[in-house]
């Protein structure tokens, strides 16, 4: 069966489309037929009363006996037949109809022709009753053909048309079955060529659009792994280099002092960049808030001041708080990774005693968070990949992250239904805006 291309759906359209046609063209033939055969019989049985008139009246102008008169008049368009006694006759005469007969009139009859009862004209010339009944099928034999050959016609017309037409439609579809092979492969380079408005159009153009978001997924994927192996290597390569100068017997009790802190701190390093994957994966892979408890905002982001306290007064900075007051309904601990993320950048980033600015408000539907620092800002080629994964802009605390915290953060503000930008210069510092919905609010 498949061999023979019936799974094609090419064959399949073309196969719907004649037995639709074939279909149509019989319905059509039956009622034409009804219809035609209807008016015919009609037209028939006054031509017939018409020329049963005739007839009587040339049969009483004539010398000849009416045996021959009715022979001589019959007809190819109707059946004549004569009997002497009307109980000969093959129909029913009620007794009104044989009344008008003897007085000289014509009168209908029911006779079975073609399947059907249609009527005939009985009328009596002398001694003899005259039955004349019409040759239907004479008056349909042409008009059948005609109307058989001329759907016929059409029926291979419109094969033909609908065979040029299901192949310029499924055409583009025999194109996106091939891409859409080599995309299995995990070739995400296909492009199909399209044109015009329509369906088949569409789909083409949705296809590219997909095989280019899978294209910059696989290339994330791949940076990802990149990225983590890279970020990975880096401290474990320093841990053990720093492990073999610990085996040293003759090692100063500084140079121990020194290794052992490096080596504290790139496992905490390792310790942090896993957390902050695992934190990573959670949002990504989450795709709405499900745990939901009631909180105070602003008594959060005081609270995650206090957590960093240890880091903003080594550098001996400042905080300028402006928080209104909000009860915020939503999952604490992912918002509170917002403010961990932020208010550290900003403290990381800041000049010793600088002073940090952070604002909560709230205005019509939508909660305002502003976290500004006066720190050296950012790069203006950095701005738009400040939020991508793994990313950090060039600068002297570069390697002091892993570029994971702002993917969190961002995924996290999408997940609350917000969004979050950044204003910098160079040597003026960044402000990181928050903006979440109030319809959070329970």
């Amino acid at each position: 069966m498949k061999k023979l291309g019936f799974t094609s759906i090419r064959l399949k359209l073309i196969l719907i489309f004649i037995g639709i046609m074939l279909g149509a063209c019989q319905l059509a033939i039956i009622n034409f037929v009804n219809y035609y055969f209807d008016r015919v019989v009609n037209d028939l049985e006054t031509q017939l009363m018409t020329e049963s008139r005739l007839i009587k009246q040339l049969a009483a102008q004539t010398d000849l006996s009416a045996e021959e008169f009715i022979r001589l008049s019959s007809s190819s368009f109707y059946e004549m037949n004569h009997y002497v006694k009307v109980l000969d006759i093959p129909v029913e005469i009620d007794e009104s109809k044989q009344n008008m007969l003897e007085n000289g009139d014509s009168v209908y009859v029911m006779v079975e022709r073609e399947d059907r009862k249609i009527h005939a004209t009985l009328f009596k010339i002398e001694k003899y009753y005259v039955l004349l009944i019409p040759y239907v099928a004479a008056h349909f034999n042409t008009i059948e053909k005609l109307v058989v050959i001329t759907l016929l016609v059409c029926v291979a017309i419109g094969s033909i048309m609908i065979l040029i037409s299901v192949r310029k439609i499924t055409q583009p579809l025999k194109k996106l079955t091939a891409a859409t092979r080599e995309v299995a492969k995990g070739k995400f380079t296909v492009q199909v060529p399209y044109s015009g408005k329509d369906e088949v159009a569409m789909l083409a153009q949705y296809f590219n659009q997909m095989v280019q978001e899978l294209k910059h997924i696989e290339y994330l994927r791949k940076d990802f792994v990149n990225s983590v192996s890279h970020e990975f290597k880096t401290p474990v390569s320093s841990i053990h280099g720093f492990a073999q100068l610990l085996k040293t017997e003759s090692l100063p009790k500084e140079k121990f002092q020194e290794y052992t802190d490096v080596i504290i701190e790139e496992t905490e390093r390792l310790s942090k960049l896993s957390s902050n994957i695992l934190k990573l994966s959670r949002v990504e892979n989450q795709s709405m808030i499900t745990q939901r408890t009631s909180f105070s905002l602003d008594e959060q982001i005081r609270k995650t001041i206090l957590l960093l306290e240890r880091e903003w007064q080594e550098k001996e900075l400042e905080f300028d708080l402006h928080l209104q007051k909000i009860d915020y309904w939503g999952d604490e601990e992912l918002i509170q990774q917002i403010w961990i993320n932020l208010i550290g950048n900003a403290i990381k980033y800041s000049y010793t005693g600088g002073i940090i600015t952070v604002m909560l408000s709230h205005m019509g539907h939508v909660i305002r968070i502003q976290i500004r620092d006066e720190g050296n800002g950012i790069p203006e080629t950095a701005l738009k990949r400040i939020f991508e994964q793994f990313y950090q802009a060039e600068g002297s605390h570069s390697q002091e992250g892993n570029g994971l915290g702002l993917a969190i953060v961002k995924r996290v503000v999408e997940l609350c239904g917000g969004s979050v930008s950044v204003q910098s210069e160079e040597g003026k510092g960044a402000v990181f805006n928050v903006e979440l919905p109030l319809s959070s609010l329970e």
